[in-house]
């Protein structure tokens, strides 16, 4: 009896820490379209990370990056200054912070981001991707198929995603 209540925890256990840790039922691979999270604009309005992608004109960059991450630091600023509004490419940020959207803006003012800011507390959003740490960037098609996912920074990304935008 003990066997079967010790198996039965440890399969609840599984299951719940891949509910809580991913917040989706799978994780979402390249060539697949982009699923739905609820995430926070800057004014504080839910929106959801499906809206982002798709425009069926561009492509869509959404980088998820937290505000006392270096690394991050290096890409947003790589982002913005590479960045213009009416390119090829449509590029969304998302910061993961717990301390909310106010540190998020305050963030995204120090850096004068040209492209837009969101915030997800929680990083379901990034998990549903299967991001566990930022950067972490992702790539969409123009009808929110996934084309690409970065994982941190690395340089042979950075040159990737710099010939988007030429």
């Amino acid at each position: 009896m003990k066997k079967f209540v010790a198996a039965l925890f440890l399969v609840a256990f599984v299951f719940t820490l891949g509910i809580v840790s991913n917040g989706h039922a799978q994780i979402l691979k390249e060539g697949q379209m982009i699923g739905s999270a609820t995430i926070e604009s800057l004014d504080g309005s839910s929106v959801d990370i499906k809206s982002l992608a798709g425009d069926g004109k561009k492509k869509t960059l959404i980088v998820f990056f937290n505000t006392s991450c270096s690394l991050c630091i290096k890409e947003l600023n790589f982002l913005n200054d590479i960045y213009t509004e009416n390119g090829k490419v449509n590029v969304v940020s998302i910061g993961i912070d717990i301390a909310g959207v106010e540190k998020i803006k305050i963030f995204a003012r120090s850096l004068a981001l040209k492209f837009p800011v969101f915030s997800d507390p929680t990083f379901g959003s990034g998990r549903m991707f299967g991001f566990g740490y930022t950067p972490a960037t992702v790539l969409l098609a123009e009808d929110g198929t996934i084309l690409k996912k970065y994982y941190g920074y690395r340089d042979e990304a950075q040159k990737d995603i710099e010939n988007l935008f030429k």
